[in-house]
């Protein structure tokens, strides 16, 4: 009986100690949540009549603020930083890949990118290089409360006429961050 008792609490003991070792470990040591993705990148783009667009939305769906950053990567790794357009044609960039943001309660973030170049009549202005397209990204949640979710998109086009008024529409593809789940 006394060898079973002593086995019986050198295994509680272990237990317990197993249980204290994980618990040890606060829960805030690491509190981010990442989402990676991949982007296809490999679309229409030139320096004349060929414009890559790409997109992101970032959605806060719950009621505390959430802290969070879009990491973007071009096709040799290097990080992406570019500080995106917003015009006067509905281009929204509230947001910079590489830096931190905060989306409040039931908002959103944005961010709006060109590259390549694009005819207005004769005109041909020049956005990004298309060699600096994304070709992935992740998204990191500092917060340790809160839900976001996420999508983007990438477009890419070119010009048939000189006048801007049609475009061919080569590629409309999806990003897909977390199968549009929140995280």
């Amino acid at each position: 009986m006394k060898k079973w008792t002593k086995k019986v609490w050198m295994s509680a003991g272990a237990v317990l100690i197993a249980i204290m070792s994980v618990s040890a470990i606060p829960v805030s040591a690491d509190v981010s949540r990442v989402q990676y993705f991949t982007i296809q990148n490999n679309t229409a783009c030139d320096s004349s009549i060929r414009l890559t667009g790409l997109y992101f939305n970032v959605n806060n769906i719950s009621n505390s603020s959430v802290q969070a950053t879009l990491y973007l990567y071009k096709n040799d790794g290097t990080l992406f930083t570019s500080p995106g357009i917003t015009t006067s044609t509905g281009f929204s960039s509230t947001l910079t890949p590489g830096t931190s943001f905060t989306i409040d309660p039931y908002s959103t973030k944005q961010y709006a990118s060109a590259f390549g170049g694009q005819t207005n009549g004769t005109t041909v202005t020049t956005n990004l290089p298309c060699t600096d397209r994304p070709a992935y990204g992740k998204i990191v949640v500092e917060s340790d409360t809160g839900l976001i979710m996420a999508n983007g998109e990438i477009v890419g086009s070119d010009k048939i006429d000189p006048n801007n008024t049609n475009r061919n529409i080569y590629q409309n593809t999806g990003i897909s961050i977390n199968e549009g789940k929140p995280f």
